[in-house]
């Protein structure tokens, strides 16, 4: 199925492939385009369930966060100046220090951020990298149960058996196991269970104290949850109601509750780019933003704002505009669905 094309000078020179499936919290399959079976890691896109994890477990038990420090640690942030600072406050706060965590050094992925670091002279640290938010939340969660500390990202660690036990409960099935970018456990699922763990989310919103607030606090701050050049800060902040969040190699995820959903009930929304395309991801927004089109979940205006997204422009070396990337990522009813509704 073809997410996204790449066109120059007036002809299509490449595209993008990938699928997509859009699921509610019972694991009713509603619309696709492609394999919805296709299974990935879902990487990054999972950060939300486990900070709800984390937070049924006891992560506040000594140390109230704010919307903004939840935001945070549920953040694939930029490492932006404001990251980073809220990041180095929130382990003061816990009595903790950057040589806890076990994400490993890495440079801002907020361009203009990196670029500052290499004028000033400064290195890549831990506290840089976009997942020391969550592996904050997860040390501080330790901390509270008196869990071990230097492990807590080992998949056997009794944090990481508790992520995955809810992980399983929302997706509707025990998940496969591999090894993310940043040290701790990334899962391994169908489109369609993706779908259903992030719908399930914002079901649970409605009732569940943990889900709420990790709804609340993302949607409500959600440049803490990403950055300034970001589709999932911006869609987030042209329509507060969605919860966003990008994984790595392609993939997205968009949670859309019942009063901005076409069935009238949670249901969510996964993309997966085959080429994986990298941080860049060329093809991931324009499709996300197609197909979010495509379900009448984005009016005419919220479109508007995130035009720049739904169609980036292709520069040459001088700097001229030769074409752009359009995404043509189209929904339709899934088997059951037809002749209920139009996708």
């Amino acid at each position: 199925m073809v997410i996204s094309e790449v066109w120059r000078s007036g002809r299509i020179e490449s595209v993008h492939l990938g699928a997509a499936a859009v699921v509610d919290a019972s694991g009713r399959l509603l619309a696709r385009a492609g394999d919805p079976s296709l299974s990935t890691y879902l990487r990054s896109a999972a950060k939300p369930v486990q900070l709800t994890a984390m937070l049924a477990a006891g992560l506040e038990r000594f140390l109230p966060l704010t919307p903004a420090e939840l935001a945070v640690c549920a953040a694939s942030h930029g490492g932006e100046p404001g990251h980073v600072e809220l990041v180095s406050r929130l382990l003061r706060r816990g009595g903790l220090g950057e040589h806890d965590l076990r994400c490993g050094a890495a440079w801002p992925l907020d361009g203009e951020a990196a670029r500052q670091l290499l004028r000033l002279g400064r290195q890549a640290t831990p506290l840089y990298n976009n997942c020391s938010g969550k592996h904050t939340a997860m040390l501080l969660t330790c901390r509270a149960n008196d869990w071990p500390l230097a492990s807590y990202q080992a998949p056997d660690h009794p944090l990481q058996k508790i992520i995955m036990a809810e992980v399983a409960a929302m997706a509707g099935g025990v998940p496969g196991v591999g090894v993310d970018g940043c040290g701790v456990p990334t899962f391994y699922l169908s489109l369609h269970a993706a779908a259903r763990m992030t719908a399930a989310l914002i079901e649970r919103a409605d009732s569940e104290e943990a889900a709420r607030r990790v709804v609340a606090a993302m949607t409500n701050h959600p440049w803490f949850t990403s950055g300034s050049q970001r589709l999932a800060y911006q869609l987030m902040q042209a329509v507060p109601q969605l919860l966003a969040k990008e994984g790595a190699e392609g993939f997205f995820v968009v949670g859309i509750p019942r009063q901005r959903s076409p069935w009238g009930r949670a249901v969510a929304l996964a993309v997966k780019v085959l080429d994986g395309a990298g941080e860049e991801a060329r093809g991931r927004e324009p499709g996300v933003l197609a197909a979010l089109t495509s379900l009448g979940v984005l009016s005419q205006r919220e479109r508007g704002l995130l035009q720049a997204r739904a169609n980036p422009p292709v520069h040459n070396s001088p700097g001229d505009v030769v074409g752009e990337v359009r995404g043509v990522l189209r929904l339709e009813p899934a088997e059951a669905e037809k002749g209920r509704r139009r996708v």
